[in-house]
């Protein structure tokens, strides 16, 4: 797993990584990889629009590699069977956060559970609200096991 840093957010890798490899752990993913990038709210938002035709930002965007192999954003070459790439926003995050009242660390957590599900092939949008509700159950209850290390600095 590879995490690139591109915001002045401060994170702890040692942790982020142990918080990464509970969800794998969770999810009985092994020999798997994913790079992970935390970036500003513009270029969240730049992605979002060019990836997604959305004009505003996100928490959290994902791209399989299956799927968006050759659009890489930032390519880093792994040896381990490459899910994709997971782009988060802790500043959109934050945001989140004082509208929900809820605690930043379960957040972010939730964000980047969500994430890697969807590199896993799950979806909430545009699909039976069965499926979106298998989703979202496997991310709460992954998020709820998990211990809530805090692993970033606000």
């Amino acid at each position: 797993m590879t995490i690139v840093n591109l915001t002045r957010f401060l994170i702890k890798e040692k942790e982020f990584n142990q918080i990464v490899a509970q969800i794998f752990h969770h999810l009985k993913l092994t020999r798997k990889d994913i790079n992970i990038f935390l970036i500003s709210e513009k270029r969240i938002r730049e992605i979002n629009y060019k990836f997604r035709g959305i004009k505003k930002p996100t928490d959290v965007l994902s791209f399989a590699e299956k799927e968006t192999k050759e659009n890489f954003i930032y390519p880093i070459e792994t040896n381990r069977e490459f899910l994709g790439e997971i782009y988060i926003c802790p500043i959109w995050i934050k945001k989140q956060i004082q509208r929900k009242k809820i605690d930043f660390y379960e957040e972010l957590i939730r964000v980047l559970v969500h994430g890697i599900l969807h590199l896993l092939g799950y979806q909430h949008k545009g699909v039976s609200e069965k499926e979106s509700k298998k989703m979202i159950e496997l991310q709460e209850k992954i998020v709820n096991k998990l211990n809530h290390t805090n692993f970033a600095s606000q």
